[in-house]
């Protein structure tokens, strides 16, 4: 990854395995990453914060665990971020978020991540689509556009 110009990155359903690169923080005009519907597994790299101009992650349908890397919250201009269908993406929604006033779309539907919505992501002023398994696992969700119910247990 040496291409400071690279703007969007779409790789979705391509079988693709590994892990997101920590590098992905070199490429300052990044716009989209779709890593979506693939087999990509490890953390989201907190690196990603250094993606100042990303306006959309979408890493849906994977295999990453960990957390939401809290950095996240730095790239302002973000509008999407679809996390769902990752079954080992644990922890709690991190309140820096709510930082992102541009915010949307926030699906974090059928993972582990568990406790209350921040009130801060609640009050983003442009916040459209909340997907959460708000029935079991994130609790407080007022502010959730949609709810599933929790079938994997």
């Amino acid at each position: 990854l040496n291409n400071t110009a690279l703007q969007r990155i779409r790789l979705s359903g391509n079988m693709i395995s590994g892990n997101i690169p920590t590098e992905i923080g070199l490429l300052p005009s990044l716009e989209l990453i779709d890593f979506s519907s693939n087999n990509i597994q490890g953390s989201v790299p907190s690196q990603l914060g250094l993606c100042a101009s990303l306006i959309a992650l979408a890493i849906l349908g994977n295999m990453i665990e960990g957390y939401i890397p809290t950095e996240l919250g730095l790239c302002t201009s973000l509008k999407l971020i679809d996390v769902s269908y990752n079954f080992k993406l644990i922890g709690e929604v991190p309140s820096e978020l709510g930082a992102l006033s541009g915010l949307e779309t926030f699906n974090l539907a059928n993972t582990a991540m568990v406790g209350n919505m921040p009130l801060e992501i609640c009050e983003l002023p442009k916040l459209k689509s909340l997907e959460a398994n708000c029935f079991t696992k994130i609790t407080n969700c007022d502010c959730c556009t949609r709810c599933l119910v929790d079938y994997l247990g």
